[in-house]
């Protein structure tokens, strides 16, 4: 959806675990890695806790087709940690470059050489920029993304936009390749090429931010209205349909879109809880079309009752 609106220069799928793609629940993990022409290039975002995984998948993935593999080694979520894996593995560096070693080294006895990325944090319990991005940068990744935030901050406070800083400058004290790329507290284009021109980063990254604004890759900055939206909300109920089908575990994870869509005008909430007690992508999309249907008589009646 978000390419349909306003396409970033890069997207990412949601991170695949590579223990699971190699286990009995991998069809159910493979319509992550989905994606259609309009959504190139497109990075396919893995994370896992055991090398040999890592290779397999990387072969995977480069026989899909992708424009590039993203490590997650930032995810603070306690049962991705639990494992070891996420934020877990700025704790575990050795594990962290085994498993660097064997993605690269799956794409490059897949005949490849797509980028390979790591996305991370300034720390797991506290910054360690110093220790821990100094030893990434050695290990000649072609891209670095940097979540400003500790994962024992999770997404609360400020994020530590000048860490970002101090990682580039440290980029550029090593003379590493590496691409710098921030991450935290992006809500739109403007603020993205203000912070990229302040704290000297290569590019950045836009995540929980598109949730608030999906036209947050607009240039123009342009708002989106509210019929606009539920408009784009119908149409991303049906490609939900159409790619994931009407499985209630599946549908689930649509349902945490609602409020991108539906927000900020009288009767929001009560839509947006009259949509959640839904069952399958069609009976919201049926709700959604009435209520279209109902405010343009409703908007038609006040037409007519003002030319009176």
């Amino acid at each position: 959806m978000v390419a349909h609106v306003h396409k970033p220069d890069v997207m990412m799928t949601e991170f695949v675990c590579v223990e699971g793609f190699q286990s009995k629940g991998r069809d159910r993990l493979l319509s992550t890695f989905h994606f259609s022409p309009k959504e190139r290039p497109i990075i396919a975002q893995v994370w896992g806790v055991t090398p040999k995984y890592f290779y397999d998948v990387a072969k995977e993935i480069v026989a899909m087709g992708f424009d590039g593999i993203d490590i997650n080694m930032g995810c603070p979520i306690q049962t991705v940690m639990k494992t070891g894996g996420g934020a877990a593995l700025i704790d575990t560096p050795e594990l962290a470059k085994e498993i660097i070693q064997a993605t690269r080294k799956g794409i490059q006895e897949s005949g490849s050489s797509i980028p390979l990325s790591v996305k991370t944090r300034i720390g797991n319990r506290k910054n360690v920029v110093d220790i821990w991005v100094r030893f990434l940068l050695g290990l000649e990744l072609d891209a670095l993304t940097i979540h400003g935030r500790t994962a024992k901050e999770g997404f609360q406070g400020v994020c530590h936009w000048e860490e970002i800083q101090k990682i580039v400058e440290l980029r550029n004290e090593l003379n590493a390749v590496t691409i710098i790329i921030g991450n935290g507290d992006i809500f739109s284009y403007k603020q993205a090429k203000e912070f990229s021109i302040r704290y000297g980063v290569d590019g950045v990254m836009i995540g929980r931010g598109m949730l608030q604004n999906i036209n947050c890759f607009d240039s123009s900055g342009k708002t989106l209205s509210q019929d606009e939206l539920k408009t784009l909300l119908i149409r991303h109920l049906k490609l939900f349909s159409k790619t994931y089908g009407s499985q209630a575990h599946s549908y689930v994870l649509m349902k945490k879109y609602f409020r991108m869509y539906i927000r900020d005008f009288d009767g929001s909430a009560a839509l947006r809880a009259q949509l959640m007690e839904t069952q399958t992508p069609a009976e919201a999309v049926s709700i959604l079309q009435k209520r279209a249907i109902h405010e343009a008589v409703s908007d038609m009646g006040v037409s007519q009752k003002s030319k009176v």
